[in-house]
């Protein structure tokens, strides 16, 4: 079976993951029960395994492209 996150283009993985870390345990953040946040832990892991750009040197730069381009969240195929 392929996993969902399969369909989602490298900048949306980026996006997310970041989204992820950032609110990971973020108070403000709140769940309607405790599986939800088990499913996003479990969903952060996966991306910490695979994804490389997060522990790169240019991190930084790697989010600001991922999250700024307006094009590539339209038709999300023709983005990386």
């Amino acid at each position: 079976m392929n996993s969902p996150l399969d369909r989602l283009t490298k900048d949306e993985l980026i996006v997310l993951f970041e989204w992820l870390s950032t609110n990971e345990e973020n108070e403000n953040v709140t769940f309607s029960d405790i599986s939800e946040l088990a499913v996003l832990d479990r969903i952060h892991g996966i991306l910490e395994k695979e994804l490389a750009e997060p522990f790169s040197s240019d991190w930084g730069d790697l989010q600001k492209t991922a999250g700024g381009n307006p094009a590539a969240w339209r038709n999300p195929r023709s983005g990386t």
